[in-house]
């Protein structure tokens, strides 16, 4: 439920970039029918009437039980979405990054960085200075979870994507 007891908050629903939808205080729920299977990133964000800024983002896989495939989340688990960091330096988890392997006839395998490192394959990408880690089927720890220091103070981001093998 999207709610501010004291201000009015205005916000909307994307999906894969996409706004499905527009909400203002006291909405309970969206619907939405996924036509297709694959990797969804839905992103809820809202700003109050005093400027203050929320999002939340969830991943989420549909998943083609009749057809093989393979599919893959993308999660950092922190730092979390719009943090506020003291410091330039900044602790990256993406240990609960998923692959789903669908077999023929719908079984599922679910496989896990920590247990199956070489399996992923990480591109980070961190902002405004445009610096790329990429880490190709590595069995290194510091694939996912590591330290990173930002240069400047500011509007700072990081985006990953992952590939499965």
């Amino acid at each position: 439920m999207a709610d501010d007891e004291d201000d009015f908050l205005d916000g909307t629903l994307s999906i894969n970039g996409v706004v499905n939808g527009t909400f203002v205080n006291g909405v309970t729920s969206f619907s939405h029918t996924f036509g297709l299977s694959g990797n969804y990133q839905i992103i809820a964000e809202a700003v109050n009437s005093r400027g203050k800024r929320g999002r939340h983002i969830s991943n989420i896989m549909i998943l083609d039980r009749v057809n093989a495939g393979k599919y893959v989340a993308a999660c950092i688990a922190s730092p979390k979405d719009f943090s506020d960091m003291d410091d330039p330096v900044v602790n990256f988890d993406a240990s609960t990054t998923r692959g789903v392997i669908v077999a023929v006839g719908g079984a599922l395998t679910v496989i896990n960085p920590v247990d199956s490192p070489a399996s992923f394959s990480w591109y980070w990408r961190f902002m405004p200075e445009n610096i790329i880690r990429e880490f190709v089927k590595s069995p290194e720890l510091k694939a996912y979870k590591f330290t990173a220091e930002f240069p400047i103070a500011g509007d700072n981001s990081a985006g990953l994507r992952v590939e499965f093998e």
